[in-house]
Parts: C-alpha cells; structure tokens; sequence
C-alpha cells in the first residue's frame, strides 16, 4: 500500500513539474486530479490507553466536467493499522455529482470554489498475524 501511494504520488508530482511550463489547453479544464496523505488517530477502548489506532493511507480523486461547472467525481481511499497483531484495513469508494464556480473573467480568474456530494462504501478488514 505505501509503496502504491509513494508511486502516484511520484508520477502525480513528475507530470504537474513537466507541464508547469507550458500553456494550458482548454481541455485540460475538464478534468481535476487530486492525491494525499492521511493520518488518523483514534482510540477504540473505553479510555486514551485502550487500542490506540493510528491509521495511516491516503486517497486520490478524479473529477471530469462535462461543461464549464458541473461534473462527476470519483474518489478511493485506503487505510492500514497494526494493532495488537491484528492488522486493520479499511477501503473507501465514492462517487457523485460535482460542481465548480470561478471569480473574475477570461485570464483573470484566479479563484474558484468548488463542491461535490460523493455517495459509496467504506470496508473494514483485519487480519490476524
């Protein structure tokens, strides 16, 4: 899993340097791609000293805008934790509607919101050492 998330993170970051330099196409406005790193701690006993759990993984989405504002989004995320030999796992997968609002006109938009609804599934796994 580390291995796979260090990879994409390394092809996202070669492919953004490599394109920094050149003039952006209109069709690369119809597609956003986003990837990261996430820590959680969590504590599944009764007190702080009970199954402390510190998940870590992360997760990556897709969006594609069928026009200037609204689109789809697909999302997958991924999170491991070793915990008393018990090694947890959860996987997460969504997808919904999405939509984007720029400020300004033409070149001078610098800014924009954007927002999505994403419906799916979260699977937990553990396996025994």
């Amino acid at each position: 899993m580390r291995k796979a998330l260090a990879l994409i993170f390394a092809l996202t970051s070669c492919s953004i340097l490599s394109s920094a330099q050149q003039t952006k196409p209109a069709a690369l406005d119809k597609w956003e791609v986003f990837g990261g790193y996430s820590y959680s701690r969590a504590y599944a006993g009764i007190s702080e000293s009970e199954f402390p759990l510190s998940l870590n993984g992360g997760q990556a989405s897709g969006s594609y805008y069928f026009d200037k504002h609204f689109g789809a989004t697909v999302e997958f995320a991924g999170y491991t934790d070793d915990v008393l030999s018990r090694t947890i796992h959860t996987q997460g997968y969504l997808a919904g509607p999405s939509a984007r609002f720029g400020l300004g006109h033409g070149r001078y938009q610098r800014v924009s919101f954007s927002a999505h609804q994403l419906f799916g599934a979260t699977h937990f796994s553990f396996t025994y050492d």
